[in-house]
């Protein structure tokens, strides 16, 4: 799995139109390392009606990876959606550990509950972007 910063950064050079912001269906809390440059780029493109320069992202965001300027769209939209994915699955287990170390049987039914949510929100990227 291509790593966070790669693929977010890949993500956020992207997301230049309006149609691309009306079709992502993320938040900047599901960036795990650059929420604060997608928090950037959505008020920018809020208030200019268009997105910053790459120049603009790098400058205001030295740690985005300009490399992943380049990435194929499908393809780090797949990758991000798979890592938000095991990012919510691995915290569904993380945040019933004590109850699961205490009773069993209601972590698990928790667990089920929140893997259900999660599997809610996970619809592929086969027709976005």
């Amino acid at each position: 799995m291509d790593n966070y910063d790669f693929i977010e950064s890949g993500i956020i050079f992207a997301l230049t139109d309006r149609e691309a912001f009306r079709q992502f269906r993320y938040t900047s809390k599901d960036f795990s390392t650059h929420s604060d440059a997608f928090r950037f780029l959505t008020t920018y493109f809020d208030e200019y009606g268009h997105s910053p320069s790459t120049e603009t992202l790098i400058a205001n965001y030295p740690t985005l990876n300009d490399s992943a300027a380049s990435l194929d769209i499908k393809y780090a939209l797949k990758v991000f959606q798979d890592q938000v994915l095991f990012r919510r699955i691995v915290n569904t287990f993380q945040s019933n550990k004590g109850t699961l170390q205490d009773n069993p049987k209601q972590a698990l039914s928790q667990i089920n509950s929140e893997l259900n949510e999660v599997w809610i929100h996970y619809i592929p990227f086969s027709n976005v972007l």
